[in-house]
């Protein structure tokens, strides 16, 4: 990667004891190969992600200040897919793409009645499960039928509020199920859960005190 970029992904989940390491390498501009003895000069550019918030890691005690502010020179922060749905028929297209759709079927996917069923879920894990949700479209080629089982049990349509409300009570009874769900597939652990869902642990906190006051 010399004269390139390296990307390190999910920064947050560095253990403690490597987080020196790798800071060390930041300051000094140098690394040593496993196995040597001497330091190699390296020129890179680093670019580093995670879903977690740094700052709160920081005060938790699981991640080094120093380290932090060593990364944090400047960030960028992306808003989770439930707050920018207008992206979604761009994601739509540029996923469908990379998946080997070809542009009849990503039309077809991108219609109307999808693109409104898809605004309407909550997305707790991001891009991850938006690309999931488009996978199973092609592989079983019936849209409808992965809506279904998607949406399983289904969810009670009030049509006399308007769409607004019932979309905002669908949404909060997806979450609540979601959430019901995910904390029983891991024993009620919220750290494990708030992993394997692919948001933060304080966003989780928060949802979980959302539907439980």
């Amino acid at each position: 990667a010399r004269g390139g970029t390296v990307f390190l992904d999910e920064i947050g989940e560095l253990p403690l004891d490597l987080q020196p390491k790798l800071l060390r390498a930041l300051e000094d501009r140098t690394i040593r190969r496993l196995g040597a003895t001497q330091r190699i000069p390296i020129d890179v550019r680093i670019v580093a992600a995670t879903n977690r918030s740094l700052a709160v890691e920081v005060n938790a005690g699981r991640f080094r200040s120093d380290l932090f502010y060593r990364l944090a020179v400047a960030r960028i922060e992306v808003p989770p897919l439930r707050e920018r749905l207008d992206d979604l028929p761009l994601l739509l297209d540029t996923i469908l793409d990379r998946l080997g759709a070809d542009a009849s079927t990503r039309r077809k996917l991108a219609s109307p009645k999808n693109l409104a069923w898809l605004s309407s879920r909550a997305w707790p894990g991001n891009l991850r499960e938006l690309r999931n949700v488009l996978e199973r479209w092609l592989v079983f080629g019936a849209v409808e039928r992965c809506m279904d089982d998607a949406l399983a049990p289904s969810i009670a349509i009030d049509a006399s509020v308007p769409w607004l409300e019932a979309r905002q009570r669908a949404m909060k009874d997806f979450e609540r199920r979601y959430l019901e769900a995910l904390l029983a597939a891991h024993g009620g652990n919220v750290s494990k859960a708030a992993r394997a869902a692919g948001i933060d642990r304080v966003y989780l906190h928060r949802l979980l005190r959302r539907h439980t006051t």
